[in-house]
């Protein structure tokens, strides 16, 4: 009889964990630690995606929709994915028990899927639609510009929900250290199960979004400039040049912006010397 058998990870050296329960006794796949990571990071072998590395992408797609996007038109549209999220979730589909292959109901599929639910609404209760659309879109895009960074599908899926679900506070809890004498926080590790199901809803919402980011994160700038033929100019009168800004921005730089912000104020104050 086998008395140790070697994790399956790759790298790893130590033995897998021992089961023993009333219907089976044998090993796990894994050993404790690579098990661990597993079920919180997706993936054994999953570095996690800290916070700066998503804020970095987020920055960019600030920045790059502001360019080239109608904002006002992106914002209705993120807030509606919000509220058909929402509705998606209330509705008795979403928590009703998936029956086995012999037709019998699975309580404990429904257990799972309920709190999947109760994850769903209250992070839609506390976040603004806006910021969490643009958080899952800058996932997509890093995923699209870093491959390296995820090992595979299912570690995406859930650094996804790790981040969404990591704007609640509820998600996030404290413990003290007596030996520094500092509170530290950590991560509300949820079932895999429950983070699947949450990623599925997160996927079928939001990617018609990512992928219209991703492509047009992708082509090149010249090619934008050819294919964008704006009808409206700078409001400077010594430029002239296309605006190709969103349409709230009356001026093609924040360069002129500023340049005709100085010169009605210098006009102001000779008018106000002539005046007086």
């Amino acid at each position: 009889m086998t008395t140790t058998v070697q994790c399956e990870t790759p790298g790893c050296t130590r033995s897998a964990r021992r089961i023993i329960r009333a219907d089976y006794v044998g090993f796990g796949r894994r050993c404790h630690n690579c098990n661990q990571r597993w079920r919180r990071q997706g993936d054994a072998q999953q570095i996690i995606v800290r916070k700066p590395e998503v804020k970095k992408w987020i920055k960019r797609l600030k920045l790059l929709l502001r360019q080239r996007a109608d904002m006002q038109k992106m914002e209705t549209y993120l807030r509606d994915v919000a509220a058909r999220i929402e509705d998606a979730a209330r509705s008795p589909e979403a928590v009703e028990a998936v029956p086995h292959s012999d037709g019998r109901p699975s309580p404990w599929v429904s257990r799972w899927r309920q709190r999947a639910v109760e994850e769903i609404l209250r992070v839609l209760k506390e976040t603004d639609p806006v910021e969490s659309g643009l958080l899952v879109a800058a996932l997509f895009l890093m995923r699209e510009q870093e491959r390296h960074r995820f090992v595979t599908a299912r570690a995406f899926d859930f650094q996804l929900c790790h981040h969404w679900r990591g704007q609640a506070g509820k998600a996030w809890g404290t413990w003290y250290n007596p030996k520094t004498e500092k509170t530290h926080g950590y991560y509300r590790d949820l079932p895999p199960r429950v983070a699947e199901e949450i990623v599925q809803y997160l996927k079928t919402a939001y990617s018609r979004f990512a992928g219209r980011v991703v492509t047009l994160f992708n082509t090149p700038r010249d090619v934008l400039d050819e294919a964008f033929t704006p009808t409206r100019v700078c409001a400077s009168p010594d430029c002239g040049r296309p605006n190709r800004r969103s349409l709230n921005a009356k001026y093609c730089t924040p360069r002129c912006q500023i340049r005709e912000k100085n010169r009605r104020a210098h006009a102001k104050r000779k008018a106000a010397v002539v005046t007086t």
